[in-house]
């Protein structure tokens, strides 16, 4: 039986698109042939996070370092390329990292320390909530984006609440950590997604997902592969693609829906 996976490509940035794109090309000529993968935008990461994996500076392939104006022209003629050729563009948070100022549940607080405090909604209230998103939409305007699909909010931890307040706003589509959620209502959806501050821990998550591929599959629940620019590093790569080759003949990579 072929069990459909949605894809997607999280932390798109500024900082991080020349590798994302190498990525997303490789990703399309040896696996996803014509499903263009959704992706994941933050347009303003916090200087603190700039040098984690998944947000670090490649410039290897330019003769000298682009200009902040200049590399931010190129990051949105390559983000709208990528929404013509069929990208879904999901707005992905405002920095990606919590505003430690803002009050919390108590709940939300111990997220943000499993999370190294990239959880940026988590324990909000929703006139907070709010205000953040009226920001990511006055930002995103300004900076002439394409229009985004929809919204997932960092490390998919959110307040209750958080997916109605988005669709009121006007994003199509919301997802959450085991759904999503449309007009039409929600969706149950699970995630594959790889973590790891090393070698060892990150092939633990791919057997992980081995076994939740198997699960979902046998229950016929939907599933979305959620890859990172921190999948690509140097000594994970290998895995990440023989995790891939192995699931490949059983499933079918696939564009998100359409609302």
């Amino acid at each position: 039986m072929i069990h459909p996976i949605f894809i997607s490509y999280h932390d798109i940035c500024p900082n991080n698109f020349l590798s994302s794109q190498k990525h997303l090309d490789l990703l399309q000529k040896q696996y996803f042939r014509g499903a263009h993968p959704a992706l994941m935008v933050v347009i303003d990461p916090a200087e603190e996070i700039l040098n984690r994996p998944n947000f670090k500076n490649i410039t290897s392939d330019l003769q000298k370092p682009l200009s902040r104006e200049s590399n931010f022209q190129s990051f949105k003629a390559f983000i709208k390329t990528k929404s013509n050729e069929g990208s879904p563009i999901l707005v992905h948070g405002l920095h990606h990292i919590a505003d430690s100022q803002l009050d919390r549940s108590i709940l939300g607080k111990k997220a943000l320390q499993i999370t190294d405090n990239e959880a940026e909604f988590v324990g909000l209230g929703l006139t907070q909530a709010s205000l953040i998103l009226d920001s990511i939409i006055e930002r995103w305007t300004i900076l002439d984006l394409p229009k985004p699909f929809g919204f997932v909010p960092p490390t998919w931890h959110e307040c209750k609440g958080l997916d109605k307040l988005t669709l009121q706003k006007g994003f199509h589509f919301y997802e959450g950590r085991k759904y999503w959620s449309t007009q039409a209502g929600r969706q149950r959806c699970y995630p594959m997604s790889f973590w790891g501050k090393d070698l060892q821990s990150f092939q633990s998550s791919l057997k992980w997902n081995k076994r939740l591929f198997q699960f979902c599959r046998l229950l016929r629940i939907p599933l979305r592969l959620a890859l990172h620019p921190a999948d690509f590093q140097d000594d994970r790569v290998e895995y990440l693609f023989q995790f891939m080759d192995e699931l490949s003949p059983c499933v079918k990579w696939t564009a998100y829906p359409k609302v």
